[in-house]
């Protein structure tokens, strides 16, 4: 990882010597694409889609978002559930699925 260094070799870093990034670190990495499970009923989280497109694109980077239908937020986790809905289980395979494709690539 070439474009971040750390400047003191200790895993504490003192408030004042903290470097605010105002950007996400993934628009840094030259290698780094991007993807987004979205769930369907999850509105604060599908409304940041228009625009991490726009930056993803003027960044020269990939992004994959794919938005489950009737899944609500935290899917992941309410997907194992025993009492889950239908729509969060199958999301959560659907999800799991894709996840492991992506890390065989």
């Amino acid at each position: 990882m070439a474009w971040f260094t750390r400047e003191k070799t200790s895993l504490k870093t003192e408030e004042g010597e903290r470097k605010v990034r105002t950007e996400g670190l993934w628009l840094k990495c030259e290698h780094c694409g991007f993807t987004n499970e979205i769930a369907e009923n999850d509105a604060r989280i599908g409304a940041t889609i228009p625009d991490t497109i726009t930056q993803m694109k003027a960044a020269g980077k990939s992004y994959d978002p794919v938005t489950y239908a009737g899944a609500g937020h935290g899917f992941m986790r309410a997907g194992e559930a025993p009492d889950t809905s239908d729509a969060n289980k199958k999301a959560r395979t659907d999800a799991w699925v894709r996840w492991k494709s992506l890390l065989g690539k």
